[in-house]
């Protein structure tokens, strides 16, 4: 056989298989609907970045034994964007161009959302992040919504209470990420407004893993008290075990980013954070609600035990899914995201897992806020902020 007839037959065998495979694929999407989900899965933020991931499989699996979405059997396909904003673009191109996918879930961190904003905005895809807080995101796209609250509207409830307890002058470190970088921003702004002063400021690279000549930069400055802000536990341990080495972590307050202050945090730090002079401010839900009550039991009966972070985090993650479901059902169709994101913005007063939610389009939704921290004996406090 001649070498362009072997060409050419090559040619028509490859053409059969895309033609038999693309009829399998179609034959698949037409029994479910795919949404997809970017979480980071590994690394420091994989703390709450797997049982957030956990909350929306257990959504999907409630949706799907009800009988699905319009019919159809719902169909999560899971991405690691590892917090990292070229991993994440890249599966949010793949999500969108290979899965053909019209939401995705996340990012569930900060540089995540970022990343995949612009490109889900020229997409015209949906996007609800459930525990991106950077105030970067705010205004980002009218297909970006988020259903957890921006770093500049917790953090300056911390602001205001380290106000409130005589704290002036603030020393911050923090991580030199997106979300914490948005913590220090949000702190400044507010505690400025007060009457306080941020009297010095350092970022250090994700890759230290010494901060202890930041920490006696600090102590020479003698503050009020010290802004700490990391992207995970990795980091945050390592602060307070070098500020107990150095004999300070009881001098100093310390005012926590919210992902700098957590059970898992606390037990990798041997207990460091059972002092009420280390707090933090977050999204809070209360066991009260009877959504969030069956939110947590179902967690428990999936996965034996609640993981060592804030709940707020998974309630929102399994809230997402169902907001997806209502606006789908709403909109009758999984594919008018026009419709899909339009439905979303005029979302008022809506009651799940984690709470009263209003969305809105400026992607700053407006839900619970409390006091997080440890008493001196180990026992976690959540105290609802007003």
């Amino acid at each position: 056989m001649s070498m362009n007839k072997k060409v050419t037959w090559g040619i028509i065998v490859i053409i059969i298989i895309v033609i038999a495979v693309s009829g399998v694929f179609k034959k698949d999407q037409g029994n479910q609907i795919s949404i997809g989900l970017i979480s980071p899965l590994t690394g420091s933020a994989a703390s709450y970045g797997e049982p957030a991931m956990q909350s929306v499989l257990i959504a999907q699996n409630e949706i799907n034994q009800a009988g699905g979405i319009l019919g159809k059997k719902l169909n999560l396909i899971v991405e690691d964007g590892k917090c990292d904003g070229a991993t994440s673009a890249t599966v949010a191109n793949k999500l969108i161009n290979i899965d053909k996918v019209n939401v995705i879930l996340g990012g569930h961190c900060s540089t995540e959302t970022l990343a995949i904003a612009p490109i889900v905005e020229k997409a015209k895809v949906v996007i609800i992040a459930s525990i991106t807080s950077s105030p970067a995101v705010t205004n980002s796209g009218s297909y970006i919504f988020r259903n957890s609250p921006s770093s500049e509207f917790y953090t300056a409830k911390s602001a205001a209470y380290a106000y409130s307890q005589g704290y002036r002058k603030v020393a911050a470190l923090y991580e030199n990420k997106d979300f914490p970088v948005g913590v220090y921003k949000a702190f400044l702004a507010e505690f400025v407004k007060l009457g306080g002063q941020v009297i010095s400021n350092d970022a250090f690279n994700s890759d230290v893993n010494d901060l202890r000549s930041y920490i006696l930069k600090i102590n020479k400055q003698k503050p009020d008290a010290i802004l700490f802000a990391s992207q995970g536990a990795g980091a945050s341990v390592t602060f307070y075990k070098q500020m107990k080495e150095l004999g300070l972590l009881s001098t100093y307050p310390i005012i926590a980013g919210a992902q700098s202050l957590s059970a898992a945090i606390n037990d990798q730090s041997g207990g460091l954070l059972n002092n009420p002079r280390i707090f933090t401010t977050d999204a809070f839900v209360s066991s009260a609600n009877s959504k969030t009550a069956a939110f947590i039991e179902a967690y428990k009966t999936a996965y034996k035990q609640l993981p060592p972070t804030n709940i707020a985090y998974l309630a929102t993650s399994y809230d997402a899914v169902y907001l997806v479901k209502e606006a789908m059902e709403s909109c009758k169709s999984s594919t008018d995201t026009v419709c899909i994101k339009n439905y979303l913005a005029a979302i008022k007063d809506w009651n799940g897992a984690a709470g009263s939610l209003t969305l809105g389009s400026n992607v700053n939704p407006v839900v619970p806020i409390g006091l997080h921290y440890f008493d001196s004996k180990g026992q976690e406090m959540w105290q609802e902020l007003k």
